[in-house]
């Protein structure tokens, strides 16, 4: 009871010194109340970005699948492109389009037709992938991938901006 006491007193503190607002106050306390945990957040914590599940903050980048990195372990910060090869779907694409030809002459066009099909599927299938990349002690870490690039770099800008403010 006396630690409840004490979050209470703490709690009290901070709306006081307007660290948090009278409706935060009364939800904290209630939670205190039936045996919960308090949620205070620390004035310290800057939110540099949040968006899509994805959080960044002075000590923390959380991410939506429950993976989370502490800041205080990230020395640097990277996009990272992975293009895929398209190279195979166009052979098949040059293919089908000379067995279509080919196949004008004679009037079977169907395999040239599902060849292109098959190939023009394919190409447009194919995306390029972002990557935020993580530098920690342990190593390089790719946390986040998205067919967003510029949402993958409003990312690693927040994370950069998060490693210059904390120094």
């Amino acid at each position: 009871m006396t630690s409840v006491a004490n979050e209470l007193i703490k709690l009290n503190e901070l709306k006081e010194k307007g660290v948090i607002s009278q409706e935060e106050f009364e939800s904290q306390k209630k939670k205190l109340l039936a045996g919960g945990d308090v949620e205070v957040k620390d004035p310290e914590d800057k939110v540099f970005f949040s968006d899509r599940g994805v959080k960044v903050t002075t000590t923390l980048f959380s991410l939506p699948n429950n993976r989370v990195f502490a800041m205080s372990g990230v020395t640097a910060v990277r996009a990272h492109k992975n293009a895929p090869s398209k190279f195979i779907p166009i052979v098949v694409l040059i293919i089908g389009g000379l067995a279509f030809l080919g196949g004008l002459k004679n009037g079977d066009v169907w395999v040239g037709l599902v060849l292109l099909i098959i190939g023009g599927a394919w190409y447009a299938s194919l995306k390029t992938k972002y990557y935020v990349v993580l530098s920690t002690a342990s190593g390089e870490t790719q946390a986040l991938q998205d067919l967003s690039e510029t949402w993958i770099l409003q990312v690693v800008e927040a994370l950069n901006a998060c490693i210059v403010h904390r120094g």
